[in-house]
């Protein structure tokens, strides 16, 4: 079901199936989704900045959004963020196995805790202020230089 181009700004979406959805280009601004489950959708392009993201979204497409200052907690297996803007993000706690970084900017994001493959920082490019899922914060490294500092890490 495409729904491009919606503005939900500040709305608050609750234990709803928003699976296989075509949210493209859609603006969630201050958001809150809880409880949520949106296995294999579509928010390429989406405006999720400050936004509050828990649940189910194994699958989904976040190429190129804007998710900086966003909490993201719950299952994020197999998700594409590539090209998104992850900036000062709290991922900590999430499943994230199989998920795709790919040139993102995660600088300030914080990783603590999370499920991950061993390269899932593999084509992401500076890493500053990241704090890494055994609790160990980066300055500012590329992802040879962490695997360098802390073998296994897999970068």
């Amino acid at each position: 079901m495409p729904i491009s181009f919606l503005h939900a700004d500040g709305g608050k979406v609750g234990g709803g199936d928003l699976s296989q959805l075509d949210a493209q280009y859609s603006s969630f601004q201050n958001a809150e989704f809880s409880g949520v489950t949106a296995v294999g959708t579509l928010f390429a392009a989406a405006t999720f900045s400050a936004a509050i993201l828990e649940g189910d979204f194994e699958g989904a497409d976040f190429t190129d959004a804007i998710m900086c200052g966003s909490r993201l907690c719950g299952n994020f297996r197999n998700c594409i963020f590539h090209g998104s803007d992850l900036r000062k993000s709290d991922l900590s706690g999430s499943d994230l196995l199989g998920a795709d970084f790919s040139d993102c900017d995660v600088s300030g994001v914080s990783f603590r805790h999370c499920r991950v493959s061993t390269d899932f920082l593999s084509g992401v490019g500076i890493l500053e202020g990241v704090t890494l899922p055994n609790g160990r914060r980066s300055d500012r490294f590329t992802p040879q230089q962490l695997s360098e500092m802390w073998p296994g890490l897999g970068c």
